[in-house]
């Protein structure tokens, strides 16, 4: 079925519709003004917790967690809209595809058995040999995939599915129209390697993945029960590991350029030499 010029028409303002806000939501992502702001009020938190003048560590506090409770929100509402393209556009067809990636329930979660990491972990949850079997998923067994193309994110899950053995998969996308997530949406897949190997897999798009990053920062925050989890400033760490990197990009440059003019001196004095040698 051919469409009529004003229905080509019609669907190409409405692509172009959702790939424009997919573009300024991802641009929306790291606003410089609200960094600083939540930086400044960890500091201040900081100070205030240091000094021990509760009430203004309390009044810190409230204001830490409204203004990131506002940032999550308008995270979410960022990782729909880009999603909402993905839906929507002219090739949405590939996306249809994620659709059809069917849930595995998820068996009993392990990790490696009879390891010191397991008895770290039972020591700092409280258990002792009679307790859990098993400990759960850590952060030592996960990795990350992150894809532009929806049809290639399900490509790779089904290769996983057939390349290794799946104890659990689930489908965190939905094919409707949502204004906002409180967590961007994945697929999960439980690998088992055997031996008590587990590895978590996620399967993301690349913008939700950077969402996610920044998301997460604010989400901590909102969560925290207890000022000091939240002392030390979300942002600051990035800005100085940055700032670490171009000294030593600036220093390396450096050590580069006295070796370069140590070798052109060591050049002109064998060539001096040699002038000598022959004189």
């Amino acid at each position: 079925m051919h469409k009529s010029v004003n229905e080509f028409v019609t669907d190409w303002n409405k692509n172009k519709l959702y790939l424009n806000s997919a573009k300024e939501a991802i641009v929306s992502i790291n606003n410089t003004e609200v960094r600083t702001q939540v930086t400044n009020l960890q500091r201040d938190l900081f100070s205030h917790y240091k000094n021990r003048r509760t009430a203004k560590a309390d009044e810190n506090f409230k204001k830490l967690k409204e203004v990131a409770k506002e940032q999550t929100e308008r995270l979410g509402s960022a990782t729909a809209t880009v999603l909402n393209y993905y839906r929507f556009h002219d090739k949405c067809h590939r996306y249809r595809e994620i659709d059809k990636i069917e849930e595995i329930p998820a068996a009993k979660q392990v990790t490696v058995p009879g390891s010191y990491l397991r008895a770290i972990a039972k020591e700092k949850e409280g258990m002792n040999k009679m307790g859990a079997e098993w400990i759960g998923l850590r952060d030592l067994n996960r990795v990350t995939f992150e894809f532009e193309d929806p049809l290639m994110l399900t490509l790779v899950c089904k290769a996983l599915s057939e390349k290794f053995k799946v104890s659990g998969l689930k489908n965190k996308f939905e094919d409707i129209y949502t204004k906002t997530y409180v967590q961007p949406p994945d697929i999960h897949i439980n690998v088992d390697l055997g031996d008590g190997w587990l590895v978590e897999v996620q399967l993301m798009f690349s913008s939700v993945l950077t969402i996610k990053k920044e998301l997460h920062k604010f989400y901590d925050i909102v969560r925290a029960k207890e000022q000091v989890t939240i002392l030390s400033p979300v942002f600051d760490e990035a800005i100085t590991i940055e700032k670490i990197k171009d000294e030593e990009i600036q220093n390396l440059k450096k050590t580069l350029e006295s070796v370069k003019n140590a070798d052109q001196m060591n050049q002109r004095r064998e060539s001096w030499v040699g002038r000598d040698g022959g004189g």
